[in-house]
């Protein structure tokens, strides 16, 4: 009987131990708060985000949901220069090059980023914006785990 009862005590532990190592591993989704580890532009509603529509302008979403996290030139890629990040420039160099000329109507907006929860790495969701002549073209919900 004790011998049935240690196995299954070690069984029991080591699904425990187990269960812990792939639910809490370094960027993976957190069931019981889904959003841990983003951390969202001051003015930033899921709900309102839901409510922007293809083809709404660039002054549109900026008067419901704020300024975005990060401004992106050439409509959604990343290119060698400055960047706006909450009202200060910051210098990101990057390898990647745009193929589309960069104008200012022409940006990714990000709503969320990376690092928000200070105990762990968990996966984080971005919501970005894509704009083409100042006109929404795309919306992204992306969930990362990088």
């Amino acid at each position: 009987m004790r011998k049935k009862i240690r196995l299954l005590l070690g069984i029991c532990a080591s699904a425990l131990i187990l269960g812990s190592i792939i639910l809490f591993s370094i960027e993976s989704y957190f069931p019981f708060s889904p959003y841990v580890d983003t951390h969202f532009s001051p003015s930033f509603s899921e709900h309102l985000f839901s409510d922007i529509k293809i083809g709404t302008s660039m002054h549109e979403v900026e008067i419901k949901l704020g300024n975005p996290i990060w401004k992106q030139g050439c409509g959604g890629c990343w290119e060698e220069g400055s960047y706006v990040r909450e009202d200060h420039i910051v210098d990101v160099p990057v390898d990647r090059k745009c193929d589309a000329p960069c104008f200012s109507n022409n940006q990714y907006w990000i709503f969320s980023e990376d690092g928000a929860c200070r105990w762990w790495d968990f996966a984080w969701k971005e919501f970005g914006i894509d704009f083409r002549d100042g006109i929404v073209t795309e919306k992204r919900e992306v969930w990362h785990n990088d």
